[in-house]
């Protein structure tokens, strides 16, 4: 669970080797992504944990989500969850972190 910002109150967020699944489950919220190689202004990789903040993201797209929908991230696409333009409203969300050799195996 969370509370919705405003977008420039947050930073985006990307990772190497994980595919985020983003499921909404109660509330709305404002998803603001790039593609990847998007990401402008980026902080300290953590490798122990597969993120990497961003204070901007090139180019930035949004989606709007409502209870039901999911948005699925691909490594390296900056993504910045839990945005709303306009109100501070709880959020229910499951989060899956699929690792990217799940889809795309080593040989």
């Amino acid at each position: 669970t969370l509370t919705t910002q405003p977008p420039d109150e947050k930073k985006a967020e990307l990772h190497r080797a994980y595919i985020d699944i983003q499921l909404l489950l109660e509330g709305q919220e404002t998803i603001h992504y790039g593609v990847a190689e998007s990401g402008r202004e980026l902080e300290e990789w953590h490798p122990e944990q597969d993120y990497q903040l961003c204070r901007a993201i090139h180019n930035p797209q949004a989606l709007h989500l409502e209870a039901g929908m999911f948005a699925i991230f691909m490594p390296g696409e900056p993504h910045k969850p839990g945005c709303h333009d306009t109100l501070r409203s709880p959020l229910k969300k499951v989060v899956i972190k699929l690792h990217r050799e799940a889809l795309f195996p080593v040989c």
